[in-house]
């Protein structure tokens, strides 16, 4: 599996989108990994790399 190896930048691609949701691996001590990889939601279930886009990007008002 490969890390992502950068931190999200605010920009119109996947892993800014509403509906995508990061993938994690767990390390050691417990702790959530990041993959660079996830799934959208909408309108199907689709697999997407977090520095992909395309034309339904929503912008995410989640917190984190």
């Amino acid at each position: 599996m490969t890390r992502m190896p950068k931190p999200m930048v605010q920009a119109l691609v996947c892993g800014t989108y509403t509906h995508y949701h990061q993938h994690y691996v767990l390390g050691d001590r417990q702790k959530l990994i990041p993959l660079w990889y996830g799934h959208c939601s909408f309108p199907k279930l689709k697999d997407h790399r977090p520095d992909e886009t395309c034309e339904r990007w929503e912008e995410n008002h989640n917190d984190g």
